[in-house]
């Protein structure tokens, strides 16, 4: 029974260092801060150029041979003056929101280096309200008035991110993004209402041949 006892300590021993030696994935939770700039081409607004600060969460595994998958969720504000918002026309914030999820390869791999570059689909979104404000209306009366607009841009494009591990399950990562926006959507609304009755006007235009640009640096844990 002793006899059995050790082979099979010995085995599990022997198993748990093979699993190790043989480990095929690795897993990298990150969070960290992005600040994305946007170039989009509106019909609606023309040019507006639009920086953002999100704090952003990313994944990204790397498979031993260098198969690299990559998922990012950022959410935060955004600020630009590049268009009116009812009577404001100088800067304004808005809230920002952003995801993507890209496939690629691990071009430079280490113990304590690796440095990636992946392909990407994404999609931004970015919504400014104005503070309503109370005017006479010709149909309802006094009613308050507000302002909000919503840029919806799609996007394919690059990520390059270099990860250095600082120790065994710790390390910082900095990367960026390159990416191209075919078309999109911005959307802006009016409504007027007071006690007895509420109207929405909303009006759809196209984005254009647009660009952004993603840069990052954040923490990474490593399993």
């Amino acid at each position: 029974m002793k006899r059995f006892v050790m082979i099979l300590a010995c085995a599990l021993v022997a198993m748990a260092a093979f699993a190790e030696g043989e480990k095929r994935w690795t897993n990298n939770i990150g969070v960290g801060l992005s600040v994305p700039f946007l170039h989009l081409d509106c019909d609606a607004y023309g040019k507006v150029n639009e920086t953002a600060f999100a704090l952003q969460g990313s994944y990204a595994g790397f498979a031993r041979n260098g198969l690299t998958v990559k998922a990012t969720l950022s959410l935060g504000g955004c600020v630009t003056n590049d268009f009116p918002l009812g009577t404001d026309t100088g800067w304004k914030g808005g809230l920002f929101a952003d995801a993507t999820l890209g496939f690629g390869y691990a071009i430079v791999r280490s113990q304590k280096f690796i440095l990636t570059a992946t392909a990407l689909v994404g999609l931004s979104v970015s919504y400014y309200t104005q503070e309503s404000e109370t005017v006479q209306d010709p149909e309802l009366g006094e009613v308050d008035r507000g302002h909000s607009a919503v840029f919806l841009a799609p996007s394919i494009g690059a990520d390059v991110t270099a990860f250095w591990r600082i120790k065994n399950h710790f390390g910082l990562f900095v990367g960026a993004q390159f990416r191209w926006i075919p078309g999109g959507e911005s959307v802006a609304s009016t409504f007027d209402g007071d006690d007895r009755s509420l109207r929405f006007d909303v009006e759809s235009d196209e984005i254009g041949n647009s660009f952004s640009i993603v840069p990052t640096l954040g923490v990474m844990w490593s399993f």
